[in-house]
């Protein structure tokens, strides 16, 4: 008996035991799992088994098939160039059985019964080598109405077709929808009319009931893809944010500089302007200075006029004594 092993080996040397021409709804599948691939890279590994050199897939024939159409596209990815697998025997060295090896009805019951036990959805993918998400589907599983439950059992809907249908809560409503699309409706298109139309449930008493709402109960079962749109969304919304918000921070900080100059500029320019008028005031000081005005020069007119009066009050004086002089000789 061989153990698990996780390794990785070139695209090339993986051999499916039968090979089908990809049309129709396996066509539409693979394609599904190329957009899968190319936005969350390679979920669940491959599951093979050692023949002689070859490895032959037990497990992923469609996933094997995407990879090959996308190496042939040259869309490949670069962390894809080396591919991961689990080579697998008949049984895992504790007993326990290869999911790879499993029919959906013994993965889903190995699953439920892990999950009775009280095991985590990470301690199930450890003790079953999967994904988380692989043990996620399996539980949602559980949430279809039981004729879905025995079409996913028996392979006529897919695990992705089976998600879609578990996101909606009411079981008569779900067989009411596989009814109005069919099985061959991809997991979008199930989506789709679970958010978009309405249920009609036919009670057989000539009564029916009209669902008005058939949102998705859990989001997180819901249409992985569109709630990877939403987050990218979010995400470039969030850049825009950022982005915004660098900008107005960054003007802001241009204004205040603008701002602040302009207002330096301006006091300056008053300063100068001072100083030109105190110029101006200080010529029209030097101006003045030496100029006589009116009433200095009335002011000198008086005094001179004083001094001559005084000079002929004097003359006379010396007229007077001159005079007496004379007599007395």
């Amino acid at each position: 008996m061989l153990p698990l092993q996780f390794k990785t080996a070139k695209l090339a040397d993986f051999r499916a035991p039968t090979t089908r021409i990809l049309f129709g709804q396996r066509l539409k599948e693979v394609q599904q799992i190329e957009a899968s691939i190319k936005r969350h890279g390679l979920l669940n590994p491959l599951i093979v088994m050692q023949r002689g050199k070859r490895l032959m897939i037990v497990d992923g024939k469609k996933r094997l098939a995407a990879l090959r159409r996308m190496k042939f596209a040259g869309k490949l990815p670069r962390s894809l160039v080396s591919v991961p697998f689990i080579l697998v025997g008949q049984k895992t060295p504790a007993d326990k059985p290869a999911m790879g090896l499993l029919s959906n009805r013994e993965a889903f019951e190995e699953v439920a019964r892990l999950r009775g036990n009280g095991q985590s959805v990470a301690e199930i993918a450890a003790t079953l080598y999967v994904t988380n998400q692989c043990v996620r589907d399996l539980i949602s599983i559980g949430l279809l109405s039981p004729r879905l439950r025995q079409a996913y059992f028996g392979g006529t809907i897919s695990t992705a077709q089976a998600r879609a249908f578990a996101s909606l809560p009411n079981m008569d409503a779900q067989d009411s929808l596989l009814i109005a699309l069919g099985p061959f409706a991809d997991a979008p298109e199930i989506l789709e009319a679970i958010e978009n139309g309405e249920t009609v449930l036919d009670m057989g008493d000539d009564n029916v009931i009209i669902l008005p709402s058939r949102r998705p109960l859990n989001t997180s079962l819901a249409g992985p893809e569109k709630l990877q749109d939403k987050l990218a969304d979010a995400k470039s919304r969030q850049k825009t944010i950022i982005m915004r918000q660098k900008t107005a921070s960054s003007r802001l900080e241009v204004k205040k500089t603008l701002d602040s100059t302009k207002v330096d500029n301006a006091m300056g320019r008053f300063e100068q302007y001072e100083r030109k008028i105190d110029d101006l005031e200080s010529q029209v000081d030097a101006y003045d200075l030496g100029k006589k005005t009116l009433q200095d020069e009335f002011a000198e007119l008086e005094a001179s006029d004083k001094v001559e009066d005084e000079l002929a009050a004097l003359k006379a004086k010396v007229k007077s004594a001159n005079k007496s002089t004379e007599k007395s000789e």
